[in-house]
């Protein structure tokens, strides 16, 4: 099967504004990358179990390299939203990435 980079549809966009979030059905990622994350979610499942996969991506940060990807950003930056709540968001990575970098 060949990757195409994902873009949302207008009915995505129109499901994100009304309900505020929007599930993609179809693959986001390459089949090489979405293995790779899929080795990692069961290695923690396997470590912390399904009660601990809450907030997954703060103990483990190889899932930073996903969530961080351009593919994930490019299609988040598809989704209108206000400035200031996306200056929250990006001031909590920043500051959670601070955290995991240099231990602060």
């Amino acid at each position: 099967m060949s990757y195409t980079k994902p873009h949302l549809s207008n009915a995505e966009v129109e499901k994100y504004e009304t309900d505020g979030y929007v599930l993609c059905k179809r693959p986001i990622f390459s089949d090489d990358e979405f293995a790779r994350l899929k080795t990692i979610f069961e290695e923690d499942l396997a470590q912390y179990g399904v009660d601990g996969l809450d907030v997954i991506h703060f103990k483990d940060d190889r899932l930073l390299e996903f969530l961080l990807s351009d593919t994930i950003l490019d299609l988040v930056g598809e989704l209108p939203r206000d400035r200031t709540r996306r200056h929250e968001r990006i001031d909590r990575c920043k500051r959670h990435l601070d955290r995991l970098l240099f231990d602060l």
